[in-house]
């Protein structure tokens, strides 16, 4: 079957008989989309030889633009099945419902600075691991270890996502093997540094060498009601009820590439809770709320703390405190926290969870709670 030839309207006239030689002429001249001219003239013996002629020459401007705009349309759908186009969708309309927002920054800064520019307009099923392999290499021979495991930590996630909507059937990350590098799992974040925990004479020099600075009240939060550092920061004096002596946890603080400090959804939906005061806690936050000058509990001066140099304030108390090495993190606060509720309080396993915001018993005694050696000795004592 062949197909309709579409000619331009009032075009019968351009096959016209040559009174001079006695044969008739075609002139075919058309414009095409982008301003070009498509021109094909002759001549044949009869008239209905020219317009043939006349109408292959029509054919032939058709085919010629179907293919251009058949071009067109699979240069659009590898635009939009780029892996650019995929990351951007994935931002848009996955990841603010599926991870948090410093992670979902942290991952479009890796991949619009190493990934993208390299591959970004390749399409999505064609990134082989192969070529994620060189391009992760690049980066760990230039000594950038760290950005090395977050491409294939953010590709990993963007081909997930793929295979999971059914646009890729392989994720080229799972194959890229990065020099001494671990996989990353619950186990992988329980090193001796989170399970540093501090000594009661410890805490006590730490709260004496803090006591005059803005990381005080950050400190107690943490050694006595367990909370991460960007809840601390993130309380505002709504969230203390010094009557009913709990703090609630709603919002945490976190600084965001490009935004700076913003408040953000707890870490997830356990994490949204509320914890009891102890008497030594509320007689401190009872003094600072009556001279407070914020609407936030823990600030500097009068302004939010800044969370992304938390560590640096932190790291000037213990060198302040004289602790020993490994010096501690503000997150073994919390982990000191739960092993002494824990282990001398007694604290159920399923309470000690709640406390910490966790969804998992097993994250909570696995990975925060840890036997005090003096708990070890009385443990054999009378074997």
């Amino acid at each position: 079957m062949t197909s309709k030839i579409v000619m331009p309207k009032g075009k019968e006239s351009n096959v016209r008989e040559n009174k001079k030689t006695g044969r008739w002429d075609y002139n075919v001249r058309l414009v095409r989309p982008d301003g070009s001219l498509f021109r094909r003239a002759g001549s044949a013996p009869k008239e209905a030889d020219a317009r043939r002629k006349r109408d292959s020459a029509y054919a032939e401007f058709n085919r010629d633009e179907g293919r251009t705009r058949d071009n067109k349309r699979c240069a659009a759908k590898e635009k939009t099945n780029s892996i650019r186009a995929w990351t951007q969708y994935v931002h848009d309309e996955v990841w603010p419902h599926s991870i948090a927002l410093t992670s979902r920054d942290a991952y479009m800064y890796c991949l619009g600075k190493h990934v993208l520019p390299v591959v970004g307009e390749i399409p999505l099923t064609e990134l082989t691991t192969q070529r994620l392999q060189e391009l992760v290499n690049q980066l760990w021979n230039d000594n950038k270890k760290g950005p090395a495991r977050q491409v294939r930590s953010s590709v990993s996630n963007l081909y997930s996502v793929a295979i999971r909507q059914g646009k890729a059937t392989m994720n080229p990350a799972a194959g890229v093997a990065i020099q001494d590098s671990r996989r990353r799992t619950v186990r992988d974040e329980v090193t001796e540094e989170l399970r540093r925990i501090l000594s009661e004479d410890e805490v006590n020099r730490l709260l004496g060498a803090g006591r005059a600075g803005d990381m005080y009240l950050p400190i107690l939060f943490g050694v006595k009601c367990g909370l991460r550092v960007a809840e601390a920061l993130g309380l505002e004096w709504k969230h203390v009820d010094l009557d009913e002596q709990v703090v609630r946890v709603r919002q945490q603080l976190q600084w965001v590439r490009g935004r700076g400090n913003i408040m953000v959804p707890p870490k997830s939906k356990a994490s949204v809770r509320t914890v009891p005061l102890p008497p030594s806690l509320i007689y401190e936050l009872r003094a600072a709320r009556s001279k407070a000058t914020s609407s936030y509990v823990c600030t500097r001066g009068t302004e939010l703390f800044p969370s992304k140099k938390h560590h640096v304030h932190f790291d000037k108390v213990v060198e302040a405190a004289h602790l020993s090495e490994p010096h501690p993190t503000f997150h073994n606060l919390r982990g000191t926290y739960l092993t002494y509720m824990a282990n001398v309080k007694g604290v159920k396993p399923s309470v000690l969870m709640a406390l910490a915001g966790h969804s998992s018993i097993e994250v909570t005694m696995r990975y925060y709670v840890r036997a005090l050696d003096d708990d070890l000795r009385k443990a054999v004592e009378d074997l």
